[in-house]
């Protein structure tokens, strides 16, 4: 009964962990498709989880990315991902412009 009740906790972890890096690949690539198509520079390695909540039987992950305008310059973004799916993507305010 012990080897059952570690296994299955081992399974969950294990599945936990490999969501979480699915959800940071699609967050990873999100960024970088909506900072081209508005000519932004994603700085490297920035994409990182903040938040980690359970809504609706489903793990919400919120990350929060650094892009530049110039390439001088540093802004802050955030994404939210659930299931999956891009559910927000918000740039910072000296943005509004597009």
């Amino acid at each position: 009964m012990d080897f059952a009740l570690v296994f299955l906790l081992l399974f969950f972890v294990g599945l936990v962990w490999s969501d979480g890096r699915r959800s940071h690949e699609i967050a990873t690539k999100k960024c970088r498709e909506v900072c081209q198509a508005y000519n932004l520079q994603l700085l490297d390695a920035t994409v990182s989880l903040q938040k980690l909540t359970l809504s609706h039987w489903a793990i919400k992950r919120t990350y929060s990315f650094h892009f530049s305008l110039s390439g001088v310059d540093r802004q802050a973004g955030a994404i939210v991902i659930c299931r999956d799916k891009t559910e927000v993507l918000n740039f910072d305010e000296s943005l509004d412009h597009f």
